[in-house]
């Protein structure tokens, strides 16, 4: 079985707390999408959300760790984020252990995934894990999806890695403090694996447990929300391709008919260095394409003198 995992941030280091809720309703309804429905779902939050009782394969665990930062703000310190998220998801990984999962997959509250990854992950039971390297970026609320290499070095929803893996840093009580954790943990582990996703690949790899790459595009991650630490991708689902029925239905993400007055509409929203670097990107594509163009239409026309001058 693989079961997901996630915790979710402090109310106090929120914009909005109401929006971190919804975002994390948009996630597990994805997640609980699987077309294998042999997957298990823990969050562990210091505020239990009020629809908790929709999803019956989700567990909800309270703890009352204190907040990373005492400024109600959501662009916390890296550190105190990564402590934060590390922790919680310790204590969510020794919850994972009465299913009996053979594969752990880490994911942001706020992404989107496949609804396949269940069904393949559980074909491979023994593996040591896969990475998600192919994805998606979506700017929150606009039509378009950009494609992602190396997903894994951005994004957090992209880790799976085997359970067995996993057990020798969970020798703590059923209920353990924060600090305990702190204190009995490795701190590479806590931080650069449990907390962090940029490191994973190297740390499994020096150990000889390589992770393989998933071979789809497995999640989309979401930015611009307000309520995420990424850095705001501006452009993010101005450029790309369209959100298909096809997409749409994998990743439980609402489809878009894309027009020009929308996309119109949504860059004149965007402050103005970024309408100006949009502006020359496409400029540049217009007059690459201008080019490629003009170029054709000189060969075509060089073909046909050479091949009337052969004839003639």
């Amino acid at each position: 079985m693989l079961v997901f995992v996630t915790s979710v941030r402090h109310p106090l280091n929120s914009t909005s707390y109401e929006k971190v809720e919804e975002l994390l309703a948009g996630t597990l309804d994805s997640i609980c999408n699987q077309t294998d429905q042999n997957f298990h779902v823990i969050v562990v939050c210091n505020q239990i959300p009020n629809f908790c009782n929709i999803y019956q394969k989700v567990d909800f665990l309270k703890v009352d760790f204190p907040p990373p930062s005492q400024e109600k703000n959501s662009k916390i310190d890296l550190m105190s984020c990564l402590r934060d998220k590390g922790t919680k998801r310790l204590v969510g990984l020794m919850h994972a252990k009465q299913y009996a999962p053979t594969h752990i997959m880490f994911f942001d509250a706020d992404d989107r995934v496949s609804n396949k990854i269940a069904g393949y992950v559980n074909s491979y039971p023994q593996e040591n894990g896969w990475l998600v390297t192919d994805g998606y970026t979506h700017g929150l609320g606009m039509s378009l999806l950009m494609q992602k290499k190396d997903f894994h070095l951005a994004c957090g929803t992209s880790i799976i890695i085997n359970y067995k893996l996993l057990e020798p840093y969970l020798n703590f009580p059923e209920t353990p403090t924060q600090e305990m954790i702190l204190q009995k943990t490795d701190s590479d582990f806590l931080y650069n694996i449990l907390g962090n996703h940029r490191k994973v690949e190297a740390y499994f790899k020096e150990s000889n447990r390589p992770l393989k790459p998933l071979p789809f595009p497995a999640a989309i991650w979401v930015v611009n929300t307000g309520e995420n630490r990424s850095v705001d991708k501006g452009i993010a689902g101005l450029l790309g391709q369209p959100i298909t029925q096809k997409i749409s239905e994998e990743f439980t993400l609402e489809y878009q008919r894309v027009g020009l007055k929308t996309l119109i509409d949504t860059a004149l929203k965007l402050p103005k260095a970024i309408q100006i670097s949009l502006s020359l990107l496409l400029f540049r594509d217009l007059k690459n394409n201008l080019y490629r163009y003009l170029s054709k239409l000189f060969i075509v026309k060089l073909l046909k003198s050479k091949t009337k001058n052969m004839v003639s």
